[in-house]
């Protein structure tokens, strides 16, 4: 590691330094990262540039809760057609 080098880190957020360090190097070339270590383990650029992709933990978060909650719906809407359609039998 030749040059100024510079360290960022988090202890809650283990994503947010590379998103942060990613927008900014977007908009000032005299920014490279070079390396990073994630939960102990040494990572490359692009497994920080796809870090810096994810969603946030809220996104992630509500994208699990409309898979876990699509079927539900789907079961729901599937028993409300057939009592519409056993009450319009009864009707007739």
């Amino acid at each position: 590691m030749t040059g100024p080098t510079a360290i960022a880190f988090s202890k809650e957020d283990a994503v947010a330094p590379a998103k942060i360090l990613s927008e900014f190097a977007k908009s000032n070339d005299a920014l490279k990262i070079k390396a990073g270590v994630v939960e102990g383990k040494i990572v490359g650029v692009d497994e920080i540039k796809a870090l810096a992709n994810l969603p946030s933990r809220e996104g992630l978060l509500s994208m699990l809760l409309s898979v876990l909650q699509a079927p539900v719906r789907n079961f729901a809407l599937a028993v409300k057609a057939v009592a519409e359609q056993k009450e319009g039998a009864a009707q007739a």
